[in-house]
């Protein structure tokens, strides 16, 4: 089976210690973030190899500390929203999206 470049990307995110990990994520901009949330979510749900499934909860794992660190409250808001965890949080963390946070 091809994955998609961003998958392919996700993929190899999961391959990393957890410090390069967190290092590696940092490099997304929110926008990537919250684009490679929705994406995991979709390969997460569409994998049954376990050690797949746990490389990919790591990698979101770390979506999500990353997220926090650069706006806790807005990740606070959309895990108290009602947006199903399978969509992009974009709409919450406002203006990052335009990429000029690091």
């Amino acid at each position: 089976m091809d994955l998609p470049d961003d998958a392919r990307r996700i993929d190899r995110l999961g391959d990393q210690p957890s410090d390069s990990l967190a290092q590696a994520c940092r490099r997304f901009t929110t926008l990537e973030l919250c684009l490679a949330w929705q994406q995991s979510c979709t390969m997460s749900r569409d994998t049954q190899e376990p050690t797949r499934r746990l490389s990919l909860a790591k990698v979101r794992a770390a979506f999500l500390d990353e997220l926090e660190r650069r706006d806790r409250p807005a990740l606070v808001a959309w895990l108290q929203s009602d947006t199903p965890a399978d969509q992009s949080p974009l709409r919450f963390f406002g203006p990052r999206l335009l990429g000029t946070d690091a």
